[in-house]
């Protein structure tokens, strides 16, 4: 069977070494953006969840997403509760500066029947 040549391991196991980055939050920061735009955008929801209580429901497990992202990284594990907490009383002002560019995004589309169609995250805008 083929093998890599020794000096390539060697290579890779030193850069293994030297990642900083948590094992898993790759897969935790994509569960974290999906979770926010579904909350965010209806449009990246699996389902239309459109009463205040579902929205609710769907906010705490964004929340809890958002959470377990800031705790795969070892400094911030402690601090992740409150972190979450300034990242939640933030998220207003972050949806409302995403919907003023998808606005302006659509404003300047002439072909673009919709906001969804022209400038919200995923709708071609070169988002998503």
């Amino acid at each position: 069977m083929a093998q890599l040549p020794e000096s390539f391991i060697a290579r890779l196991a030193a850069a293994r070494g030297d990642c900083h980055v948590p094992v898993g939050a790759q897969a935790s920061a994509e569960a974290f953006a999906r979770e926010l735009l579904a909350l965010l955008f209806p449009h990246f929801a699996a389902e239309c969840r459109c009463s205040a209580e579902q929205v609710r429901v769907d906010a705490a497990h964004a929340l809890e997403t958002v959470q377990r992202f800031i705790a795969t990284e070892p400094a911030l594990a402690e601090r992740a509760p409150v972190l979450t907490e300034a990242f939640a009383a933030r998220l207003p002002a972050l949806y409302d500066a995403l919907v003023e560019d998808a606005q302006a995004t659509y404003d300047a589309d002439p072909a673009a029947r919709s906001l969804d169609e022209g400038g919200l995250p995923g709708s071609g805008a070169g988002f998503g």
